[in-house]
């Protein structure tokens, strides 16, 4: 019955969010459930794609996550002009979940969850291959955040595409900074930093700056 309720207490945001972002057809089929507690900003027709066969509530944001987590359960969404989010399938951002799209894009592929209080800013590309599952309180960064300058006056933007390939498991409070590529089969451990290109699938990766800890794992939900 909670879980009913709250639904309909969503639904009005909800509608809002899916006729903003979609063309008639798609939001009819109200394919993004999203919590009313979730902010949104600068939302506009075509910042969301959906490149799958639609069903109702397939991508949620803003819903569920793990009991006990600290941080502000409201979360943001804001994708600006010109850029965009993809989605390849089904989708769970759960509570405090904050993206922000400055530019470039945002690709995510099929049966993707993230848990509560994560932070995804894209100025570049951040892609996402299919099964990744996401823990607490990570950060996904494809920038600097501010301007660099070299030889005092000239600006250096280092901006770098952030790979993620498929059936990845991210584990909580890890850095994903620019440039990093986590291949194919992959854990990160907690609370570690990823900066540099990884090729190896089926390894643990952990650290400060993360290294190749362990070949040829497996691991489940």
């Amino acid at each position: 019955m909670r879980v009913i309720s709250t639904r309909i207490l969503d639904l009005p945001k909800t509608i809002y969010f899916n006729f903003k972002v979609f063309p008639f057809k798609v939001a009819l089929r109200l394919p993004v459930l999203i919590s009313r507690h979730v902010k949104t900003k600068k939302l506009h027709k075509g910042s969301i794609e959906i490149k799958s066969d639609l069903s109702r509530f397939m991508i949620k944001i803003g819903i569920g996550g793990s009991q006990g987590q600290i941080g502000n359960e409201k979360g943001f969404w804001l994708i600006q002009k010109g850029a965009k989010v993809i989605f390849e399938g089904s989708a769970g951002f759960s509570k405090g979940n904050s993206i922000r799209v400055d530019s470039g894009y945002m690709h995510i592929g099929d049966n993707f969850n993230s848990n509560s209080f994560s932070l995804y800013h894209c100025v570049n590309h951040i892609k996402f291959g299919d099964n990744v599952l996401i823990g607490c309180h990570v950060t996904f960064r494809d920038n600097d955040g501010h301007t660099i300058l070299y030889n005092e006056d000239q600006p250096r933007y280092n901006n770098k595409a952030i790979i993620i390939g498929s059936n990845v498991w991210i584990c909580a409070k890890v850095d994903i900074l620019k440039g990093s590529i986590i291949p194919d089969g992959c854990v990160v451990g907690y609370r570690s930093c990823v900066l540099t290109e990884f090729q190896q699938k089926n390894c643990i990766i952990a650290g400060y700056p993360a290294k190749v800890l362990r070949e040829n794992i497996s691991w489940k939900k």
